[in-house]
């Protein structure tokens, strides 16, 4: 029988951790670490985005509410089932930390 603190499978400890925003937060950044960590420029866009990932989460809790269903969706599943590499392409360049501006610029040169 496996101990109940090593259960992946579900329920019992991982399940309650899961359920916590901790959990939540370990759950996202081991994804964001999956994608290459900080190192990788979708894994700095996606770094500071767990507010916003959360949100979505909530927002589609919220629309099975509305409908009537009881929510049964976990932030593990909406992790699982997201497109990261979709997200990360779906915004500009500048936004992702990557081009801007200082490409295009110029230099100045002085003449005296």
């Amino acid at each position: 029988m496996p101990h109940p603190h090593n259960d992946t499978t579900g329920g019992g400890f991982f399940d309650d951790l899961l359920g916590t925003d901790t959990g939540q937060r370990a759950n996202f950044f081991s994804r964001i670490n999956e994608l290459g960590g900080r190192g990788t420029a979708i894994g700095r866009f996606n770094f500071d985005r767990f507010q916003d990932f959360q949100d979505q989460f909530l927002g589609q809790l919220g629309s099975q509410l509305r409908q009537g269903e009881e929510p049964t969706k976990k932030f593990g599943d909406f992790l699982e089932n997201f497109d990261f590499q979709n997200q990360f392409r779906s915004f500009a360049p500048s936004l992702r930390g990557q081009g801007g501006t200082a490409r295009f610029r110029p230099p100045t040169s002085f003449q005296f």
